[in-house]
């Protein structure tokens, strides 16, 4: 009973944070149009592609997780994600080098995306929330993951909108770069 109650809960809470993350995606193409979408896409798409190991490691880490207690996690997780971190700094550096050489090849339609894109793989210095999301969902802090699911809702709601309306695509791009490190933080 006690995992039914929890699992209605993470659907309502990543429901909510589904609903946001197709927001920017609304707003380029009702604003914009398809051709700018496209672009924006392509600009997302490989530093996304970049982002599924962790991913991949955190759904193995959720059992380990699990079974551990909350101090435990407290204690160790900053190292593990400050280490995370590091080990995303050459990746980022590496991206934005030969992002123009990847899109000119790959992509010849889409080399309006390098610069977005080059601008979004500095996001990568937030996917140690990553790791803290799989920490607090295994250890079913549900009063914890709303409280940072809602706001971090609410952040990327009014940074995406702002930064839409003051910059356009590079507006999202920024926004979207600055609530996923805050949501890190």
């Amino acid at each position: 009973p006690k995992t039914k109650k929890y699992g209605f809960h993470l659907t309502i809470v990543n429901f909510l944070e589904g609903m946001v993350g197709y927001l920017d995606q609304i707003l380029v193409f009702h604003s914009l149009g398809a051709t700018q979408l496209a672009i924006y896409a392509f600009a997302l798409l490989p530093v996304n592609k970049l982002k599924e190991p962790v991913l991949m490691i955190c759904d193995l880490a959720m059992p380990k997780f699990s079974v551990k207690k909350p101090a435990e996690l407290k204690k160790n997780l900053p190292l593990k994600i400050f280490k995370l971190l590091l080990l995303m700094i050459p990746v980022i550096i590496f991206y934005w080098l030969i992002a123009p050489f990847v899109f000119k090849f790959f992509f010849p339609l889409y080399t309006g995306a390098i610069f977005y894109s080059q601008i979004y793989i500095l996001s990568l210095l937030g996917v140690g929330y990553l790791i803290s999301n799989t920490a607090l969902t295994s250890q079913m802090a549900i009063k914890k993951i709303y409280t940072l699911k809602i706001s971090t809702a609410v952040l990327d709601i009014i940074l995406l909108i702002g930064g839409f309306w003051w910059l356009g695509i590079l507006g999202i791009i920024i926004a979207r770069v600055t609530s996923e490190i805050i949501r890190a933080i």
